[in-house]
């Protein structure tokens, strides 16, 4: 009966094993959106933190990158608008953006 079974647990293995990479790629992908909230950061970087086998420190570096990232584009966003109302909302996205760095660094790091 167990060599019957090996070959199920095998297709099954290949399935499943793929799961890791999208999530970890998810994960970085999420932490360069500005539209999230904490919880989702939160899941990302927990997410990235058990699957991606690198220290925490690692994942903070990590972490600020793709933030530093995000809201550089929204910089970028600043810079070629010429509506003060379109400013005004990028500005608003880039101090929130910040804001939920900043919270996440405290209570994840």
């Amino acid at each position: 009966p167990e060599s019957r079974s090996t070959p199920l647990l095998s297709r099954q293995w290949e399935m499943i094993s793929q799961f890791p990479d999208k999530i970890l790629t998810s994960s970085r992908e999420r932490l360069l959106t500005n539209e999230l909230s904490g919880e989702e950061y939160t899941g990302a970087l927990c997410s990235m933190i058990h699957l991606d086998h690198k220290t925490p420190m690692q994942e903070f570096i990590t972490f600020l990158t793709c933030r530093k990232n995000a809201i550089l584009s929204l910089v970028r966003s600043i810079e070629s608008s010429s509506d003060i109302d379109e400013t005004k909302t990028h500005l608003c996205s880039m101090a929130r953006s910040l804001q939920l760095a900043i919270y996440q660094i405290g209570c994840i790091f």
